[in-house]
């Protein structure tokens, strides 16, 4: 059975191959010995990354046989046709459960190469694919070997400074979700409203001051999405929960109030704002914690009496709104 060779991409480094016969497509990679330890790893991988079916040695190289992905990349996606909010938001949170998969793995695993190009999407679901410069965390190390990444979504660290760690991910997701957003690098055109203060730490230039996990950068973006609890994860049956529970609430909510006299309505009404403050502050929703004083010092004390004052300060407004409209009636 004739197969049909076709040369993809060709460095110094590596040679792609995509090879088709009548029963499927495979791309077949020529890589330098050196990458077959972390090759060997992502064959164990469980996440949204091409499936690797062989890796094995020829004549001095590593030779990688790779699920052929059939779908656009997201590069190409967005040339294509707009992409909304919720999309951006779906994509992220893949994208970082891919990476906090990765980033779990013994030894790390850093992709270093984050970008719109190296991302497969048809519109659900996406595909991480092209860990040709990914490589192993290794502790203790100042620098890494080879500088390498992409113009634009590379960390400061990637051009030497120091060693690409977890964090080097997770700023190429800050640079991806602010492109998502408005079209352009965030030195360009910093995206506006709730993304913001996300693509902002992310992006940091010291990685001590940006997202420490995956986890982390994804609650965030969970919280700024305004999302309510129950309908974040997607699942049916947390929505179906959710609605039954809100619905209850609101149901209660309305008797409670039909119910009190104009005297003591207003005390009513005073006591559910003092929950609904504890409750955006408590749980950090819509990202607060980033808009209060302090929330960059490396101090946990400082950054918890930042929050403090935030909240008491912006319910000391509130309060003064409160006591015109009671006034006024």
């Amino acid at each position: 059975m004739g197969k049909d060779i076709q040369l993809i991409k060709k460095d110094e480094n590596k040679m792609i191959y995509l090879i088709q016969n009548q029963e499927e497509k495979t791309i077949e990679k020529i890589l330098p010995l050196e990458a077959k330890p972390l090759y060997l790893a992502l064959m164990k991988i469980k996440a949204s990354i091409p499936h690797i079916k062989k890796v094995y040695e020829s004549q001095g190289k590593l030779i990688v046989d790779e699920e052929y992905i059939d779908a656009p990349t997201l590069e190409d996606y967005i040339k294509m046709q707009p992409i909304t909010r919720k999309q951006i938001v779906s994509i992220m949170n893949q994208l970082l459960e891919i990476l906090d998969a990765l980033h779990h793995h013994d030894p790390i695993i850093v992709h270093r190469d984050i970008k719109p190009e190296n991302i497969y999407y048809d519109g659900e679901k996406i595909i991480l694919g092209d860990f040709d410069i990914a490589r192993f965390y290794e502790a203790g190390h100042t620098s890494d070997t080879t500088a390498l990444g992409s113009i634009g979504y590379a960390a400061p660290e990637q051009f030497g400074f120091s060693q690409t760690s977890v964090t080097t991910d997770l700023y190429a997701c800050g640079v991806l979700l602010n492109v998502l957003a408005t079209g352009y690098m965030p030195s360009v055109s910093l995206v506006k409203g709730m993304f913001r203060p996300i693509v902002k730490r992310a992006t940091a230039i010291a990685p001590k001051d940006r997202y420490q996990s995956a986890k982390e950068m994804k609650r965030s973006l969970e919280y700024c999405t305004l999302v309510p609890v129950g309908f974040r994860k997607g699942k049916k049956s947390y929505k179906i929960i959710a609605t039954i529970i809100y619905a209850i609430l609101i149901l209660l909510s309305v008797l409670v109030v039909c119910s009190l006299e104009k005297d003591v309505f207003w005390g009513a009404l005073l006591l559910f704002s003092i929950y609904l403050w504890i409750f955006l502050f408590v749980f950090n929703y819509a990202n607060v914690y980033d808009f209060c004083f302090f929330h960059k010092s490396r101090h946990v004390l400082i950054r918890i009496f930042g929050i403090i004052l935030t909240a008491s300060l912006t319910y000391f407004i509130f309060l003064c709104f409160f006591g015109l409209a009671m006034y006024i009636s």
